[in-house]
């Protein structure tokens, strides 16, 4: 009984040992990582006026799908914009009326980082990296109190002047002091810069909309290659599965097809759905937009120019 108490014994202290061996490990391999992760943030989509004023005025979105607000949205010095929001859990799609003229697909997609200096640190592995056509800044917003800082941006210029596209991206990280003015009665150490902080203003868990799971494109060759090497650079894993291009990046996937007659920039959006009751069926917004709820619990925005 003596000799194995013993063997018990030692058997847990190897065992101890071994566990703080692999925990010392981890925890070094994790500050040795300072590279932030790089998530979807939101996106923006132009759409002509039937399609905008119809998605603005839906019953159906506000009562049943997610928090939609129109707003005008004052930033900088000069700097304004009127749309419609569409508010889920971590990310959000704003709505932009292209007005009379002819939709070219214009839209947009902004990363975001949820560490503090993360922008800063991306920067610089970029230029340590040689790579030089990589510019940030910082955007503030009016507000009641003043103009505040907002976001830092990121992005990668275009070397070509000339060079026309119709996706913009960039990357931002929210800056504490606007995370403070929006939640001022949440005690200031506890504010964070998440997208889910930033979103908690307006997500309604109630409502169908959770989260953007899945974006498809479709590109032109120029803004196809400028996009999938931006992917890379942001660690996103790659794949071609025929035509097909195929990006996986924390809690998000994009495919990358051909443009074509009717489709061009931002051509679908898949959503992750809460737990509230639903009917699968497909909503119209106009002739050149609907919304297919899935009996799978998603759903599916599509878009045509």
């Amino acid at each position: 009984m003596k000799h194995f108490m013993q063997f018990v014994i030692t058997t847990f202290y190897i065992l101890f040992v071994l566990s703080l061996l692999l925990l010392s490990f981890g925890c070094a391999e994790e500050s040795s990582r300072h590279e932030p992760l790089v998530y979807l943030n939101h996106v923006y989509v132009y759409v002509d006026s039937t399609t905008y004023s119809s998605i603005r005025d839906s019953d159906y979105l506000k009562e049943q799908f997610a928090y939609v607000e129109t707003r005008t949205t004052y930033a900088d010095s000069n700097s304004s914009w009127t749309g419609t929001y569409i508010w889920g859990e971590n990310t959000y799609i704003e709505f932009f009326d292209i007005g009379n003229i002819e939709n070219k697909g214009w839209s947009g997609i902004g990363y975001g980082v949820e560490i503090e200096n993360g922008i800063d640190s991306l920067y610089k592995r970029f230029t340590d990296l040689g790579i030089n056509n990589v510019v940030k800044g910082m955007r503030s917003r009016q507000t009641e109190d003043g103009e505040i800082p907002w976001f830092y941006w990121f992005g990668f210029s275009n070397e070509d002047s000339t060079a026309s596209f119709i996706l913009n991206t960039w990357l931002m990280e929210y800056h504490p002091d606007y995370m403070k003015h929006r939640y001022p009665d949440i005690d200031p150490e506890s504010i964070n810069i998440t997208r889910k902080l930033y979103t908690k203003k307006y997500y309604q868990e109630d409502l169908l909309l959770k989260n953007i799971i899945e974006i498809e494109f479709a590109l032109d060759e120029l803004d196809h290659n400028k996009f999938v090497e931006e992917l890379k650079n942001y660690g996103y894993r790659m794949e071609q599965k025929g035509e097909l291009t195929v990006a996986r990046g924390p809690d998000i996937k994009m495919i990358l097809r051909a443009k074509h007659e009717d489709k061009s920039g931002i051509c679908r959006i898949k959503f992750s759905l809460t737990g509230k009751q639903y009917d699968p069926q497909t909503v119209l917004f106009g002739d050149k937009s609907k919304l297919i709820l899935n009996k799978d619990r998603t759903a599916e925005w599509h878009f045509s120019i």
